[in-house]
């Protein structure tokens, strides 16, 4: 008698181990790539925290010394009181004169254990970078700024009738009328709180803007 069709005990054991092993590695492969994608979201996440802080001092930053008229306040101007702190005004007002909430800044603070990037709203002065009216705007649950450095570049004087190029005095002399150019770089770091991330290392340049050199 012709014996009846069908799959043995043991080729149903071996077909059943061969499924198992394919499962396995898709599940393997799955768990890996859902790993890396949820990853690569947190790491884009970090980056544009990161780059919307860079952005948000360049941004503002480029705005330093702008006044109305030549002869505005000599306050209207840019120090490094520290490299991690900078402070600057502009005339907001239109009006010439420098008044507090037009005295603003950025430092770096630790406050609570944790590297956070902080704005001033208003201050005296441009000196004392402890002083004012200070806002956080880094979000300390999600990411620590680790460092930031603000670093003078290139300033350069011309002389506004020529444009010849002249080496800066600290004021303009009696009669001169100096224009002043200079750069600054930003460099900021930061890293997620759980620090399971790469830290973001971040640098701009930025010009500010073109102004009058005050006598003293």
């Amino acid at each position: 008698m012709r014996s009846a069709g069908g799959f043995s005990l043991i080729e149903l054991l071996v077909a059943v181990a061969i499924a198992l092993t394919v499962l396995g590695a898709a599940s393997f492969v799955l768990t890996h790539q859902l790993g890396y994608g949820q990853r690569l979201l947190s790491e884009t996440r970090l980056h544009a925290q990161a780059g919307t802080l860079l952005e948000r001092m360049t941004r503002d930053l480029r705005r330093t010394g702008y006044r109305e008229h030549e002869q505005a306040s000599a306050d209207f101007d840019l120090r490094l009181p520290a490299t991690d702190c900078v402070l600057y005004s502009y005339d907001r007002y239109a009006d010439g004169v420098a008044s507090a909430n037009e005295r603003f800044g950025f430092k770096w603070q630790r406050v609570d254990g944790v590297g956070v990037l902080r704005m001033r709203k208003s201050g005296a002065g441009l000196t004392d970078c402890a002083e004012g009216s200070w806002e956080t705007l880094s979000d300390p649950a999600s990411i620590e700024v680790t460092s930031l450095e603000f670093v003078a570049l290139d300033q350069a004087c011309y002389d506004a009738a020529s444009a010849a190029r002249r080496p800066c005095p600290q004021h303009a002399g009696a009669g001169e009328r100096l224009l002043v150019r200079r750069e600054l770089e930003v460099r900021l770091r930061a890293q997620d709180r759980a620090r399971t991330l790469p830290p973001v290392a971040l640098a701009a340049r930025v010009a500010l803007p073109v102004a009058p050199l005050l006598p003293e």
